[in-house]
């Protein structure tokens, strides 16, 4: 492993490596130092994600090496499971509030579709309440509401070098939202994972479904060659009849 993540330091490349138990993380870590005496970490924003047993001492370690923490709480669903395996100690898988309350920059995400469920709701509502699909707490390190949801929007962003992009809606920044079908912030908190998309935008616009985008793609290629024709284009078409890759910014 020193080896290669030398190599990416030398190269200047990002690194997000997988870690769950407290073991692994320690063994990543004792690499990554080792690695930052000769080619200094500190501004590559370096991760270690799952986390599922991370403590607060390989959090102040992450923070002296400028790492961030990408947390995805596979208690989600496999909760009653690490209680059978591990315990009480399982009532910190993962600890949100310590990591929360260290400072660290962390995000939170679902993980991939074969090992988790991948609804953004569902892991909001098990940072806030604890309770794994089912109803049981699994979890006692929960976080407020806010904390959740800016870890798992703005706080992400940095993960992808996206934070003047990405994360919130803001002035300058990509017009990518989506329109609830329920207040976030104020219902009870076990309705949180049931929260459902009403209505999403990408580049300030609803992309629609497959068929609607390819119907709206012909018809402003039918307009655009129209309007040539009216203006006197000699092939019939207007310079970019289909619309330019660049999202439209907020603002």
């Amino acid at each position: 492993m020193g080896t290669h993540r030398a190599r990416d330091r030398q190269g200047g490349m990002p690194v997000n490596q997988h870690a769950t138990l407290v073991d692994s993380i320690d063994g990543f870590l004792d690499q990554i130092e080792q690695i930052n005496k000769d080619y200094p970490v500190k501004n590559l924003r370096w991760s270690l994600i799952h986390l599922d047993q991370l403590n607060a001492t390989q959090i102040e370690r992450m923070k002296k090496l400028g790492m961030y923490a990408g947390v995805q709480p596979r208690s989600t669903i496999m909760g009653a499971i690490f209680h059978r395996v591990h315990g009480q100690s399982a009532d910190n898988t993962p600890p949100f509030k310590t990591i929360q309350d260290s400072g660290i920059m962390w995000g939170l995400g679902t993980d991939a579709f074969e090992v988790n469920q991948y609804r953004p709701f569902a892991t909001l509502g098990f940072a806030v309440t604890g309770k794994m699909v089912g109803g049981t707490v699994v979890n006692k390190q929960t976080i407020s509401r806010e904390d959740a949801l800016i870890a798992h929007t703005r706080n992400n962003s940095y993960f992808l070098f996206q934070e003047d992009n990405l994360g919130s809606i803001a002035p300058g920044k990509l017009a990518d939202l989506v329109v609830l079908d329920r207040d976030y912030l104020t219902i009870p908190a076990d309705q949180i994972k049931d929260i459902q998309p009403v209505l999403t935008m990408v580049a300030a616009r609803s992309p629609g479904t497959q068929r609607q985008r390819a119907s709206s793609m012909r018809r402003r290629h039918v307009l655009a060659s129209m309007l040539g024709v009216l203006l006197g284009a000699k092939d019939g078409s207007l310079a970019a009849p289909y619309p330019t890759t660049r999202r439209r910014r907020s603002g």
